[in-house]
């Protein structure tokens, strides 16, 4: 399967359109109803693959981790060759680079965190490169400037956290339970609202202004 195949299939497993009619339902005023029928993912299919269509060759790698895996950035720039399995096409994430004081500093997650085993598609897992130690240099702020001047370029809106979210239906497509993907992180659903990025608790609560 193409790449664009595997995203259409993805977003198709979302089923947003169901999603958006049960908001719908609680909206007050036609008006309402409307609004949370026209909401739609701050990271969609042409965005994605905009992105990475765009990116360099040694940045592709960072956005099919965040895409498909939902990794942040600073488990990105932790992850080590001995966190990846090349046969089983799985990463295992148990780290993150933090700022402490002047520097990077590589921190354990604390013992009773969840740690994670990522399935990943066999083409993520080839793009990653193969070196001695760290899989990219140990610096989150790298990723932050490089996907900045690359959103930039092309008019995009969104974070590089929002790619988490798109990380999501990926995940769902693969047929991973939506207990794991919630464990992972990688549910939380973004829309955007006349221009303003919004994250709607989910808890049963109404969206704001609807």
């Amino acid at each position: 399967q193409t790449m664009s195949e595997l995203y259409e299939k993805s977003l198709r497993k979302l089923e947003l359109d169901q999603v958006l009619e049960l908001l719908a339902e609680c909206a007050g005023s036609r008006e309402g109803k409307a609004a949370c029928r026209n909401l739609r993912p701050t990271s969609d299919l042409e965005d994605v693959q905009m992105l990475i269509d765009n990116a360099d060759e040694d940045f592709k790698p960072v956005l099919y981790l965040a895409a498909f895996g939902g990794m942040r950035r600073g488990e990105i720039v932790a992850l080590k060759q001995e966190d990846i399995s090349r046969d089983m096409c799985t990463i295992f994430v148990h780290a993150d680079i933090v700022r402490e004081g002047n520097k990077w500093v590589y921190k354990p997650f604390p013992k009773n965190a969840q740690n994670g085993t990522i399935q990943l598609p066999k083409f993520v897992i080839d793009a990653l490169p193969v070196t001695d130690g760290y899989v990219f240099t140990p610096n989150p702020t790298i990723i932050s400037h490089k996907y900045a001047r690359l959103r930039d370029k092309l008019g995009l809106p969104y974070n590089f956290h929002s790619l988490r979210h798109f990380a999501a239906s990926f995940r769902s497509d693969l047929g991973i339970p939506t207990k794991y993907i919630e464990e992972v992180g990688a549910m939380n659903v973004m829309f955007k609202i006349d221009g303003e990025i919004i994250t709607p608790a989910l808890t049963g609560s109404i969206l704001p202004g609807i």
